[in-house]
């Protein structure tokens, strides 16, 4: 009967242990669970260095070449227009989107970077394009309101040769858009 008693007594401590234990762990959880509520109920403070993310990629759309080239022009506002014999076709033309985030009255200098070749995959043809301009000039002072994001839209030129430099196809490259917190 003893050695049955202390076993008893062995289990019901584990078990006491093991509960409060369980409780402790429950507790833990649960004062995390109030700390991370109210640490998503409580606005960021907002980034006192740039942040810079592309939102949107810059697309000239479809157009044919016409028999001597000329420009396809995206401008900041996202309208497309064109020069010489190039004709415009269908959609699917956008300019660039760039959200900048920032603490609200930075001033920030936007520089276009240089002209870049854009490659026709799976050929080795090239057209040059320039990006520029955006729709807040060289500079701009960032807004303030929560969540600090700052739009920048930015256009671009595509140079355009004949249909035996340019054959019809997709073009692909990088351009870069330099945003220097002042």
């Amino acid at each position: 009967m003893k050695r049955y008693n202390q076993q008893i007594k062995k289990t019901t401590q584990l078990l006491q242990v093991s509960s409060l234990r369980a409780v402790l762990f429950f507790m833990l959880m649960f004062l995390i669970g109030i700390h991370t509520t109210q640490a998503q109920n409580t606005p960021f403070p907002p980034p006192n260095q740039i942040q810079v993310f592309g939102m949107q990629a810059l697309n000239f759309g479809s157009f044919s070449t016409g028999a001597s080239g000329g420009e396809v022009i995206i401008s900041p506002t996202g309208s497309r227009s064109s020069t010489g014999s190039v004709i415009l076709m269908g959609g699917g033309y956008n300019q660039a989107i760039f959200e900048i985030k920032l603490i609200p009255g930075r001033l920030v200098q936007v520089q276009m970077g240089p002209q870049v070749p854009l490659t026709r995959i799976g050929g080795s043809e090239t057209m040059s394009m320039q990006v520029g301009p955006s729709d807040k000039g060289g500079s701009f002072v960032t807004s303030g309101g929560h969540p600090f994001y700052n739009p920048v839209k930015v256009g671009g030129t595509l140079y355009v040769s004949d249909n035996l430099a340019n054959p019809a196809g997709a073009y692909e490259g990088q351009f870069s858009v330099t945003f220097i917190q002042e």
